[in-house]
């Protein structure tokens, strides 16, 4: 009998023998408790319950929660689910970033050896059109409507080791993740998302830090869709205190979970690290040494850390350290860093059309979150 586990869709406990069977003809349910043994064991195929219904083999197994029904794969039973929580305001531009970011897994990882999959045909078919809207028609996808949150989940194979990691990515409306509460059931879905996530990965908008608002020109402040609106330390502690809230710890508590600070749209400010020499402005050669590169990890995080402070966010720092920064058992340990990133490379148009696409370190938080989960290789500098 399956064991307990968590639904990828809803976040809600399916207990041993909870999880329905489905008839894919007549929608007739049966829970796998009320199986027979040999059902159970897989020596019969599973009738039908319908007595009207010629069906002889329901295979399809569904989520038991009314507010869910979704269908369940069967990777998602059989293979350890990961979920990344890939959270941001309005405007941080999640929907493009995690479409460039897989897109960018699928075609460069040659030395990493990982293997991409989409696990459902909507999930599968919603990647390729989103891809095809970047890559090809040059078009940034809109941002999230709230009341359309959906999960989108992917497995990914290591060739060299023949572990799967199938995540689950949560795509939902900025609104509902920055001002969550437990009456609205979609902002409760966001709850029970981050509270059931292994590890975290903030999208912030740069553009949100006035001072550095100030620092570009009026057409790339145009073209983005951010506004003036929830600052970027309002949203970081927002989702902290929430977390807190929900698992009872104390404010002063460090949240026990990697957590990956990325900045996007990077590329307005490239030429600040370049023109200093800074290691940021170089291109990650985590995919090409095969294996995640601590070294280059800590130096970009450091920069990163000295830029917003030199550019008065030193609350903004500080606020990542209150929260997210975890000491155990009295040994210190780094749990969140910052990372940046550019989806895109250059900044769209006055009306919206892309360049073509060459994205600047938009692997490094992934690849990061896959390394500590023991996925792939985490190594200190070339070795």
């Amino acid at each position: 009998m399956t064991k307990a586990f968590i639904c990828p869709y809803c976040f809600n406990e399916i207990k041993s023998g909870e999880l329905e069977y489905i008839c894919s003809e007549c929608d007739t349910a049966i829970k796998e408790k009320e199986l027979s043994v040999t059902e159970k064991n897989s020596k019969t195929k599973i009738k039908c319950r319908n007595d009207e219904c010629s069906c002889q083999n329901v295979t399809k197994r569904r989520c038991p929660y009314d507010s869910c029904n979704h269908t369940i794969a069967d990777a998602l039973i059989h293979t350890k689910t990961t979920s990344f929580s890939l959270l941001g305001s309005t405007g941080a531009g999640k929907t493009n970033c995690i479409t460039v970011m897989l897109t960018e897994l699928s075609k460069r990882n040659k030395n990493l050896n990982l293997a991409l999959t989409p696990i459902t045909a909507d999930c599968r078919q919603k990647f390729e059109l989103n891809k095809a809207q970047v890559y090809e028609n040059r078009v940034k996808l809109d941002q999230t409507a709230t009341g359309t949150e959906q999960v989108d989940i992917f497995s990914v194979k290591n060739l060299k080791s023949n572990d799967i990691l199938t995540f689950n990515i949560y795509d939902g409306a900025g609104e509902s993740i920055t001002s969550a509460n437990s009456s609205d059931p979609y902002s409760e879905l966001t709850l029970r998302y981050i509270e059931y996530s292994e590890s975290m990965m903030f999208l912030i908008d740069p553009l949100r830090f006035s001072n550095l608002r100030k620092q570009i020109s009026n057409d790339a402040v145009q073209s983005s869709i951010a506004d003036e609106g929830e600052n970027a330390i309002s949203i970081i502690n927002s989702i902290a205190e929430m977390y807190k809230n929900r698992n009872r710890l104390k404010y002063s508590q460090k949240i026990d979970k990697f957590v990956a600070i990325v900045l996007t749209k990077m590329d307005l400010f490239k030429d600040h690290f370049d023109q200093n020499g800074l290691l940021f402005a170089r291109n990650s050669n985590h995919p090409q040494l095969g294996y995640f590169n601590m070294e280059d990890c800590r130096e970009v995080d450091k920069e990163l850390t000295e830029w917003l402070i030199e550019n008065d966010q030193e609350d903004f720092v500080r606020s990542l350290k209150e929260h997210f920064y975890f000491d155990k058992k009295g040994f210190k340990e780094k749990k969140c860093f910052l990372f940046g990133i550019s989806a895109f490379g250059k900044k769209p148009d006055i009306e919206g059309s892309l360049p073509e696409i060459h994205p600047h370190r938009v692997l490094d938080p992934l690849l990061w979150l896959m390394a500590k989960q023991g996925f792939i290789d985490c190594r200190e500098g070339m070795r």
